[in-house]
């Protein structure tokens, strides 16, 4: 045994461990990677440019970076005298993925220097390459290739500053995500009707975001799937410089979530609106008292159809107001499944509390009432005194930002004397150095109930 063992240190070193790691410092373990490993390391670098950069690193990485599957390309840190060789550089990639199938493409444009139609060239080139998620970002005005508006391979659509033309019918039979940010559209269609169909058989996401539908009296959405629809900032506009009365119809049974967030409220309609548990509604109208009524009344109809089914509700305080002074008028529907009631400030920053206690009082089953924005004013002369036969389950008022300013104290005493089985204030954020002194001040004022806890988180 003992010569065995002789023989074997004999033959063979024997090596600490940190021995082995001194050896093994200028081992090339990224290169020995799997293909596919390498490809998508590739493909999360922030741009294109930067895998092929990789080349030069040993003669194996020469072609590595053509086996990517997702394209970027960016000219934002590009400086303006070498935006030449960006365009160079895009053009010569995107040559040697001219038979390649791209999963995804992202080109962002964030000047006018370049040829519009280099530009239209190389989007096509990402289309013909049947690209499954396209962002695409330009901040001046494109002609899009004819086939984007049919491109059956489009799962995902990100589009950015983009003002373009299009044809009053879209049909895009894959997509899923479709997002604008900030663009234009400028309807093809010169009938009478001003009507753009979207279609769209499998979206589940929809949102539009600071973006112009122009020559548009109708939007119809054709999407059975869609789960989410959100239209933030956005406007219809049939006549330019005109503000004319549009439609906004969305035909699926599938809508769970609906957000529309503008400057007024276009007559909106639900085809199948069974499912729509979570809605929000602000509107920030320029001309507060002379809207009023308009949007009271098609924000009565949109939530008269959605009364039924929905469970959370955000509502900006001028939709509240408006609400109370629908024309004609129209009393409230009965919100029986609605449980949790959010109430955001906007531009005009003023609260009335009467049509807010129609609306509590409307909601039998409410149990939370949150505040999301700072109230800078509070309005009482809707409110000397509660509906009738007024009654509120609401067990918990929530503030989200609070700074213990006068009206915002007195709308704390407001609620704690009138909500008779309120169990929990709850001031989730305090703005400001004087949290203790405000606190001792809520806690000395009145409430209907002595076990109502007052909670600073």
């Amino acid at each position: 045994m003992d010569k065995e063992l002789t023989n074997l240190s004999s033959n063979k070193k024997l090596r600490r461990p940190n021995d082995s790691l001194e050896d093994d410092d200028d081992v090339d373990r990224i290169s020995d990677l799997p293909e596919s490993v390498l490809s998508h390391i590739l493909s999360r670098l922030p741009t294109t440019l930067d895998a092929v950069r990789t080349c030069v690193l040993s003669r194996k990485w020469e072609k590595q970076w053509k086996n990517v599957y997702n394209l970027r390309f960016s000219d934002y840190k590009v400086d303006k005298s070498k935006k030449k060789d960006f365009a160079i550089s895009v053009q010569k990639v995107l040559y040697h993925f001219r038979n390649s199938r791209i999963q995804g493409f992202m080109l962002s444009i964030n000047c006018n220097q370049y040829n519009p139609t280099l530009v239209k060239t190389w989007l096509s080139a990402a289309l013909r390459s049947n690209v499954q998620r396209l962002c695409f970002s330009h901040v001046d005005d494109l002609e899009f290739p004819h086939y984007f508006f049919e491109c059956d391979s489009l799962v995902h659509l990100v589009l950015e500053l983009c003002t373009f033309r299009v044809p009053g019918y879209f049909c895009l039979a894959n997509l899923r995500v479709l997002n604008f940010y900030n663009v234009t559209w400028q309807n093809d269609d010169c009938s009478a009707s001003r009507c753009f169909i979207l279609n769209f058989p499998v979206l589940e996401v929809f949102k539009s975001y600071q973006c112009r539908w122009l020559n548009v009296k109708m939007l119809k959405i054709l999407a059975p799937l869609l789960a989410s629809f959100q239209m933030v900032r956005s406007f219809l506009r049939c006549t330019p410089g005109q503000s004319e009365d549009c439609e906004i119809e969305i035909c699926g049974d599938n809508l769970s979530y609906f957000n529309f967030d503008g400057f007024s409220l276009e007559n909106i309609v639900l085809s199948h609106p069974s499912k729509v548990a979570n809605v929000c509604l602000n509107v920030n109208s320029m001309e507060r008292f002379i809207q009023r009524g308009k949007i009271g009344s098609r924000a009565l109809l949109l939530l008269g159809g959605l009364s039924s089914v929905v469970r959370c509700l955000e509502l900006s305080e001028y939709v509240i107001e408006a609400l109370a002074h629908a024309e004609p008028p129209c009393s409230l529907p009965i919100f029986d499944g609605l449980t949790s009631l959010k109430v955001s400030s906007t531009w005009s920053n003023t609260l009335c509390t009467g049509p807010l206690m129609e609306l509590v009082n409307s909601a039998p089953a409410l149990e939370k009432l949150i505040f999301t924005t700072l109230i800078d004013d509070v309005n009482y002369e809707e409110s000397n005194s509660l509906p009738t036969n007024f009654s509120s389950n609401l067990k918990v008022v929530e503030f989200r930002l609070f700074k213990g300013r006068a009206s915002e104290i007195q709308l704390v005493k407001f609620l704690l004397q009138n909500l008779l089985i309120l169990e929990q204030l709850v001031i989730t954020k305090f703005l400001g150095d004087t949290k203790v002194e405000v606190e001792n001040q809520l806690l000395m004022l009145p409430r209907s109930l002595s076990r109502v806890s007052i909670v600073f988180l």
